[in-house]
């Protein structure tokens, strides 16, 4: 599996606001690429479960999850079934990271920045490919988004066996480790499926956005 990273995201992420680098920059950036590619080990669990849509109640049959949720259940409105997702790069990134953090903290910094990319192209990978279902998909959302609570975070991972199966824990803070980790919730459905948040108009923080406000709407 051969990922394209966006250098402009990475860009976007570390705040950079500049498409000029200095050199010094340039080439840790190069470095920090290759470091992340060196060490990241991604895995994914995922599951497809039918869906019901009660009120604001977002009711995952045959589990014990029911989100609670006017924002997920406007995203979810022309779906029948989801699927739940949880991906991670590894624990050795998280190392990684620390390390440079004592070492080397601007290379740190880089590196960080390259592992959000890496996990949301790893994202888009699995949704084009190994989560490829005959039917329209929704954007991916997750937990934390929106008015959807993070508290939501443990039980979602406790119906994949997430920890057990790729090994990732929920601290009491509801975060996930290893911290390059992401749960998701992608809606199918055969309609047609319009609530991309993807787009920035669909976006829950369209009109407070930094990115948007300095041109980079998509």
């Amino acid at each position: 599996m051969e990922l394209n990273l966006d250098l402009n995201e990475i860009k976007r992420y570390l705040k950079y606001d500049t498409d000029i680098l200095d050199e010094v920059t340039q080439n840790n950036l190069v470095k920090a690429l290759a470091l992340v590619k060196e060490v990241v080990q991604p895995k994914y669990i995922s599951q497809k479960y039918p869906l019901t849509i009660k009120d604001n109640e977002v009711i995952i049959e045959q589990t014990v999850l029911t989100f609670n949720s006017i924002d997920l259940r406007k995203h979810l409105q022309q779906c029948d079934e989801v699927v739940l997702l949880v991906a991670t790069l590894g624990l050795e990134l998280d190392k990684l990271i620390k390390k440079l953090e004592i070492t080397d903290l601007s290379l740190a910094y880089l590196v960080n920045g390259v592992a959000i990319e890496y996990l949301e192209k790893y994202l888009d990978y699995l949704q084009e490919n190994e989560l490829a279902f005959a039917k329209n998909q929704t954007a991916r959302y997750s937990i934390g988004y929106g008015d959807l609570d993070l508290s939501y975070q443990e039980a979602l991972i406790k119906v994949l066996d997430a920890t057990k199966k790729i090994g990732v824990n929920v601290l009491p803070s509801h975060l996930m480790i290893p911290s390059k980790s992401v749960s998701a919730i992608i809606g199918l459905s055969h309609h047609q499926v319009t609530n991309d948040l993807r787009k920035c108009p669909n976006c829950l923080a369209s009109g407070k956005c930094s990115n948007r406000c300095i041109g980079k709407d998509e």
